[in-house]
């Protein structure tokens, strides 16, 4: 319907203090969607941020980001609102909390492909690029096996711009991309 969504940090002019990150939606003539709620990413120790915005189906919105809630609602990188604005409180990230996700792609069975962007702690100091895989209700697939994309052994981070997956007619993936090494090889 030519809506708008962005993810952002802003300061409304009527408000004082730090800016805020979240969601803001826009019509398609460049003005303040008004009955979208304001949607507030949160994080305890940094700003927050919405890095993607993905149709989930007709009705949701997948969101991914550096955030540890959604207007209060737990949900760890990642989060599924519907196109009101309002929470899909069905749906709750179960990723774990290392720095970025990316929604890549929602399977036919509503599964979702994630690019969990990892790093930055005691037991993984360098970045990782990881393929994850959801299921509808933002648990863990138990079935997927991690995928570990990276452009040489000694930089583990793989290119995570242009690169895509695609679910096949025979449910598996095919994923392309600015990557040399799938799971080191």
């Amino acid at each position: 319907n030519g809506t708008v969504y962005v993810g952002c940090n802003w300061r409304l002019l009527e408000e004082e203090g730090q800016p805020e990150t979240g969601l803001l939606v826009f019509t398609p003539e460049g003005e303040r969607y008004e009955p979208f709620p304001l949607v507030r990413v949160g994080h305890p120790e940094f700003i927050a941020t919405i890095a993607d915005i993905y149709e989930y189906d007709d009705d949701r919105l997948m969101l991914g980001g550096s955030f540890d809630s959604l207007n209060g609602h737990l949900s760890i990188r990642m989060a599924r609102i519907f196109k009101s604005g309002a929470i899909d409180t069905s749906f709750s990230s179960q990723l774990e909390p290392h720095f970025r996700a990316y929604t890549l792609h929602v399977d036919p069975q509503g599964r979702i492909l994630v690019y969990h962007l990892t790093g930055g702690s005691e037991e993984t100091p360098n970045d990782d690029l990881e393929v994850w895989r959801l299921l509808p209700d933002g648990s863990i697939d138990p079935t997927w096996n991690i995928i570990d994309l990276a452009l040489n052994e000694t930089n583990t981070f793989g290119g995570l711009a242009r690169t895509s997956i695609y679910n096949e007619e025979d449910g598996s993936y095919f994923i392309y991309g600015r990557f040399n090494l799938v799971n080191g090889i």
